[in-house]
């Protein structure tokens, strides 16, 4: 605020569409994505022009005597200054004007009816969506489908990735994969499509859960509203606004084999995609860092992607990590980079190591800890991270182009022959077994070999009659406790 403008009364029109337009601009460069689809026209605006749209309808349906009534009535709530109320009320308007509904699907397989892209928009220009209502394919109904609903709900913008992402611009594809997260977390209304579902007794069995990027579109909406292949209601997670229950076309579908009982979204949730209502509670509220690293990658271990760099590309939000995408890295460099990403931004990085299985190649990194992908996390047991959270290294771990370096606790092991042991298909040439007495070895001794603990080493062709590096790389099996750790040369 200029210096000497303190009184609202004072402020002139010019004034506040000034301030206007400057927070409707932060706001759509800040928190929307690239483009959106204006509604009901379903025509692609750039920021720039959803800075126009948002800046021309404020104006239009907001008055300056309704600004001033607004401050007043915050400053009489509250004791704040007129010039922090004035703006919370600018940024309010904003915020309400700049509402938007997204799209969470899975793209269709079928080649001679497939999505509409970007591309097919832009050739057509604003004569697209009679021309593509002539052929009524699968691409255009879903658009038109969501689009529809969007509207009647009150909208004024929607976004779907298929229309509004130019994927032939690097640049775009990098900043609205690293900001994909975001914009489904600042959403005001999620809409899950699901093109494999009928009734809600078939929707677990939809591909829509198989799928890795819908994992973060999941985890990251406040709201989510479902739908079947036909555009019909099947259920919502979140808090539901009146304006969400109002329209007569969201009917509720109910299990085909038992009319009466009606199967919760949250149940199926859980069962088919193993996440709780209260874990993603945490992440809509913001609270993502008491769910564990080791948790979040058995999450996403049984998911697919189109191309294998998305394994690693699609958990960048979940983990609240970035990094540059880089196609045609492969799957195991992709992820290792999303490891690393990790390991710099995480205070308790123990968990980390909690995996078994096939390490990272040596022609990635040269370190054996580092895992190849998100199912090496399948075998972790469920500790939790208030185990971990007691166990903050002592020491940062370190990355570095020679291996990881990290603090390690060393007892002493007895060696007895055995056969190879296979996690994964590969041979893990060490098997520690530990019994526990009463809670798992402490990460960080300040001495660091331990005399009062002795472990079982199983070799093969190994003369294990020393020490063992025990670093806390757990698997289970069966009701036993068994470390496993990566070949060590």
């Amino acid at each position: 605020m200029t210096k000497g403008r303190l009184k609202v009364a004072a402020w002139t029109n010019e004034y506040i569409k000034n301030d206007l337009r400057n927070t409707v601009q932060q706001h759509v460069y800040g928190q929307m994505p690239i483009r959106m689809i204006k509604l009901p026209g379903m025509n692609l605006l750039s920021r720039t022009g959803v800075v126009r749209d948002i800046t021309r309808r404020i104006l239009e349906q907001v008055s300056e005597a309704k600004i001033e009534d607004k401050t007043t009535h915050v400053l009489l709530r509250e004791k704040i200054s007129e010039e922090d109320a004035y703006h919370r009320v600018i940024q309010e308007v904003v915020d309400n004007f700049g509402q938007y509904a997204i799209l969470s699907h899975t793209w269709l397989q079928d080649e001679e009816d497939s999505e509409l892209t970007y591309g097919d928009l832009m050739r057509n220009g604003t004569e697209w969506p009679s021309l593509y209502a002539e052929t009524n394919g699968a691409g255009y109904r879903k658009v038109f489908g969501f689009c529809k609903i969007a509207h009647s709900e009150g909208y004024p913008y929607a976004w779907m990735d298929t229309v509004c992402i130019n994927q032939d611009s690097t640049s775009e594809l990098d900043e609205s994969i690293r900001s994909m997260y975001r914009w489904y977390q600042r959403s005001s209304m999620c809409m899950a499509y699901l093109a494999d579902t009928a009734s809600l007794s078939d929707m677990g069995r939809d591909r829509w859960f198989t799928r890795g990027w819908t994992l973060q579109e999941l985890l990251a909406p406040q709201k989510i509203k479902f739908y079947n292949k036909n555009w019909k209601f099947l259920g919502a997670t979140g808090e539901v606004e009146p304006r969400d229950s109002k329209n007569s076309h969201q009917e509720c579908v109910y299990d085909e084999k038992n009319e009466e009982a009606v199967i919760s979204v949250e149940d199926i949730i859980e069962e088919v995609a193993g996440i709780a209502a209260h874990e993603r509670i945490q992440f809509m509220s913001g609270m993502s860092t008491t769910v564990d690293v080791s948790h979040r990658m058995r999450w996403a271990a049984h998911r697919t992607t189109t191309r294998g760099e998305d394994q690693a590309y699609c958990l960048m939000g979940i983990f609240g990590v970035s990094f540059s995408i880089a196609y045609g890295e492969g799957a195991e460099r992709a992820f290792f980079r999303l490891i690393e990403a990790i390991l710099t931004s995480f205070r308790d990085l123990s968990d980390v190591l909690v995996w078994g299985g096939k390490p990272i190649s040596d022609e990635i990194h040269s370190s054996s800890l580092i895992p190849s992908s998100p199912k090496c996390y399948l075998r972790s047991p469920a500790v939790g991270a208030y185990f971990f959270s007691t166990f903050i290294p002592a020491e940062p771990l370190l990355l570095t182009h020679i291996g990881l370096r990290i603090r390690v606790l060393l007892i002493r092991g007895e060696y007895r022959s055995s056969s190879p042991r296979l996690v994964d298909g590969a041979d893990m040439s060490i098997c520690l077994k530990i019994n526990w007495n009463q809670r798992p070895l402490r990460w960080h001794e300040y001495d660091v070999f331990s005399e009062s603990s002795t472990v079982r080493l199983q070799g093969n062709n190994r003369e294990l009659n020393r020490q063992a590096l025990v670093l806390g790389i757990w698997n289970v099996e069966d009701d036993s406790n068994v470390v496993v750790l990566p070949p060590i040369p």
